[in-house]
């Protein structure tokens, strides 16, 4: 393991890297080489049968094992017999996690035998966790006034879950942190004025085991893709659509909507009396007070408009009205809402985004005003049609000296570029500019002139290692309503590559 004391870096001699040695290389502040040489252009290792090797003939083996002098143009200077030079052993320690029992208290939870959407699910839910944790410590450093108490017992005492009970004095004492303020056991409370400061302490430490177990689900899901015959890509992929569902999931919450799932299905509950001590009139769901009368007008108008928009997918929705969604267990929770199968989830979500967005508008404004300048917004958030086609996304080129005001509609994403003279991501980004030129090409076949002009999102284009991010076509604004008539035509007849 990187943190273990006696591993002082990692040299990559081979060019490669990998996400284990990356996270805990950056973490524990240790030195990662990612592509070392010698001038004399020797190999560093040498292999024999199975077994690597120092090679004496390289300059470099030589300084293997000692505490170099490096200088970024003329490389190692000289080195030293000392020991503890210029090394901060202190903060060493205080980022210091019990590799043996992280790993043993995630291996005795049994996560291998969960299945892959549950898996899934608690990925999510460990992102989400990393990320308040990230804003936490945001908060604490800027000493923001009336960050709840209880978030921050909570954030101390999910810390000590990842720490042996007989270490928590010992731990916390090498982290500075004012034990005898604390009251340990039976449960965690404290006495004194300077809680935040204390979290703040150990809220690194916390995040690198929050991000090492959300890892190590990750390595899980592959497993069990790989034994059905997918890829680590598949996962990414699969991870990315979950975020981006549940993205939308969020925004519904702040509507005081909720959801609930089951095994073949997901229910997003428009308003219920979970509470159970509820008035079943006036119920109280997330912020301020529900009607279910409004909600069943709510529900029943959505349904209407997805039999409108798209009628195949609308058989697949269901209208909950009244019924426990989860089966007579939970008999005494009457909920209204819509129950959807997991694999239309996502694109339902889009489709209501849709429709809330324009249920608020008694008088819509116009499309092209609608399109955000210097930013990007998913399409089926001005026009339904596009919501099976969420990668999308359309903006407006601000107007100056440089630039004509064009719309920039953007039909995928991709990831295309060159370092150490590999080639990354080339058949995503050809599929995508293919898709370009096919539809210019279908323009022409309709009789239509429109300035049509491919367009691609790079990313840093001034770097030597650049990233095309996206591609699509950039066209006048005038001939915005045009072109997505004649590109619904188009999707029509020949949908997208996903």
């Amino acid at each position: 393991a990187v943190n273990h004391p006696r591993i002082r870096g990692i040299i990559r001699c081979d060019g490669n890297t990998t996400g284990h040695e990356a996270v805990s290389a950056v973490a524990y502040s240790k030195p990662y080489l990612i592509n070392v040489r010698s001038v004399d252009d020797e190999p560093l290792i040498i292999w024999t049968d199975e077994d690597p090797r120092l090679n004496p003939a390289s300059q470099l083996a030589g300084f293997v094992g000692k505490s170099v002098f490096v200088d970024g143009e003329r490389g190692i200077l000289g080195f030293t017999e000392a020991t503890d030079i210029l090394e901060d052993r202190k903060f060493r320690k205080k980022q210091y996690v019990d590799w043996e029992y992280l790993w043993e208290q995630f291996s005795v939870i049994g996560y291998e035998s969960l299945e892959y959407r549950e898996l899934l699910d608690l990925h999510y839910q460990w992102e989400l966790e990393l990320e308040h944790y990230q804003q936490l410590e945001k908060q604490l450093r800027k000493e923001e006034p009336h960050i709840p108490r209880d978030q921050l017992i909570t954030a101390m005492a999910t810390y000590l879950t990842y720490v042996p009970r007989r270490d928590w004095d010992r731990n916390l004492r090498l982290k500075e942190v004012a034990v005898e303020d604390f009251n340990l056991y039976p449960e965690i409370t404290y006495q004194g004025a300077h809680l935040g400061q204390e979290v703040l302490k150990v809220i690194r430490t916390l995040m690198l085991c929050t991000t090492w177990c959300t890892h190590w689900v990750h390595e899980i899901m592959v497993r069990q893709a790989r034994a059905r015959g997918e890829t680590e890509n598949d996962v990414i992929r699969d991870i990315y659509l979950k975020n981006r569902s549940m993205s939308l999931v969020r925004d519904f919450e702040k509507e005081g909507f909720h959801l609930m799932t089951s095994r073949q299905s997901s229910f997003l509950i428009f308003a219920s009396n979970f509470e159970y001590d509820q008035d079943l009139d006036q119920v109280q769901v997330g912020p301020g007070a529900l009607n279910f009368a409004e909600k069943e007008v709510l529900a029943r108008d959505f349904m209407s408009y997805l039999e409108e928009v798209s009628p195949q997918l609308c058989s697949n929705v269901r209208l909950i009205m009244g019924e426990p969604p989860l089966g007579q267990g939970h008999a005494r929770i009457i909920s209204i809402g819509i129950g959807v199968r997991h694999e239309d989830f996502d694109l339902v979500c889009r489709y209501l985004k849709t429709f809330l967005a324009n249920y608020r508008e008694s008088c819509p404004a116009e499309l092209e005003c609608s399109i955000p300048v210097g930013d990007f917004i998913d399409l089926y958030q001005l026009d339904p049609f596009f919501a099976s086609f969420p990668d999308v996304r359309v903006s407006q080129e601000a107007p100056g000296a440089d630039s004509s005001g064009d719309i920039l509609l953007a039909l995928g994403r991709c990831s295309f570029g060159e370092f150490d003279g590999v080639i990354y991501g080339k058949d995503g980004y050809e599929t995508l500019l293919s898709e370009v030129k096919d539809f210019q090409s279908y323009l022409q076949s309709q009789g239509e002139n429109i300035d049509i002009r491919p367009w691609q999102f790079e990313v840093d284009p001034y770097r030597r290692h650049s990233v095309i991010a996206a591609v699509g076509m950039r066209f006048p604004k005038d001939g915005l309503k045009a072109v997505l008539g004649k590109l619904k035509s188009f999707l029509r007849e020949q949908p997208l590559a996903s």
